[in-house]
């Protein structure tokens, strides 16, 4: 990891997986095994949401660049100058519960975990969501046997500039998906993704 003097912070970048643990006695063992070990169950609700941030980057860049996933922000990544927010939700959990999830995206309003102390607030006094685009992705595969969070074709994904969320929402932090049934809001696939986004740039209403 590089420091950077500007932020005073840690800057991460990308490893390869064949980076060794050092000084180690004689023992190997790598960060390609320590993924394995720690991120091999993207059910669970911390990893489900990683791995919809990083379906909806692929979707919208060609390139993902070098930097490490950064999730101190109040955004996931920028596209086209844009802030790009990934929600994540699923009606499965990786615990089997009977009955299906009640989706609700939540913590739409999380800010810089290094600013909250001046946390930005909208024209009406309310906290502000911090980025411009909202992608609340669903996994909406409801058969356990047959999951397979790595196939894209078993989500959907909400897109909305922060004015429509907002729209929606009622200012609130959270979003069941009952209010976007009522407001009309409609889900994309995976193909879909791209040109949804874009179309925030030209009607962010």
């Amino acid at each position: 990891m590089d420091f950077d003097l500007f932020n005073g912070r840690f800057r991460a970048k990308k490893l390869t997986g064949a980076e060794e643990f050092k000084n180690t006695g004689g023992r190997q063992f790598s960060i390609l095994g320590l993924w394995q070990y720690g991120c091999s169950n993207f059910q669970f609700n911390l990893m489900r949401g990683m791995v919809a941030e990083f379906i909806v980057l692929n979707a919208l860049l060609d390139d993902v660049g070098d930097d490490a996933r950064d999730p101190t922000k109040g955004f996931d990544f920028l596209y086209r100058d844009k802030k790009i927010e990934v929600k994540g939700a699923s009606y499965l959990q990786d615990f089997g519960e009977k009955r299906h999830t009640e989706i609700t995206w939540s913590d739409l309003k999380a800010q810089d975990l290094y600013q909250r102390p001046t946390t930005k607030l909208d024209p009406n006094g309310h906290i502000a969501y911090p980025a411009d685009i909202y992608v609340l992705a669903l996994l909406v595969h409801t058969d356990y046997p047959t999951l397979d969070i790595l196939d894209v074709r078993q989500w959907c994904f909400y897109v909305l500039s922060r004015e429509r969320l907002r729209k929606i929402c009622g200012d609130l932090n959270y979003l069941p998906i009952y209010k976007l049934d009522r407001h009309g809001a409609t889900p994309v696939s995976f193909s879909g993704l791209h040109s949804a986004v874009d179309a925030c740039f030209k009607d962010p209403s």
